[in-house]
C-alpha cells in the first residue's frame, strides 16, 4: 500500500530527524508508510518532535479499530431495533385477537 503525503510535509521535518533516521525518511518519500513511528519519537528530543509536522506524528488512535467498533455498534442497534419492533408487532396483534374475540362474545350476548 502506497501512501500520498505532501511534499510541504516533509520538508518541514526537521534536520535531526533526517540525519538519524535516513531509513524513515525514505519510507516516507516512497509512501510505504504514512507517519513517523512512535519508536522514533521516543528516541528524539521534545524539542524536535515539537518541530515535526502534525500529519507526519503517529497518533495513538487506531482508526481500524474504531470502524470496527463503529460497524459492531451499528448492527447491534439496529439489532435492537428489529427485536423492539418485532416485540411490538407480537403484542399488537395479541391485542387484536383479544379484542376481536372479546368483540364477538360481546355481540353475541345482545
Amino acid at each position: 500500500m502506497r501512501f500520498q503525503i505532501d511534499a510541504q510535509d516533509l520538508e518541514q521535518i526537521p534536520q535531526e530527524l533526517r540525519d538519524r533516521f535516513p531509513d524513515v525518511m525514505d519510507d516516507l518519500r516512497t509512501g510505504v508508510i504514512d507517519e513517523v513511528p512512535e519508536q522514533v519519537l521516543d528516541q528524539l528530543p521534545s524539542s524536535v518532535v515539537d518541530r515535526i509536522p502534525e500529519s507526519l506524528l503517529a497518533s495513538d488512535l487506531n482508526t481500524t479499530f474504531v470502524i470496527v467498533l463503529v460497524a459492531i455498534a451499528v448492527l447491534a442497534l439496529a439489532g435492537f431495533a428489529y427485536g423492539i419492533m418485532k416485540a411490538a408487532i407480537k403484542a399488537s396483534v395479541f391485542f387484536l385477537i383479544v379484542a376481536a374475540i372479546a368483540g364477538a362474545v360481546l355481540y353475541w350476548q345482545f
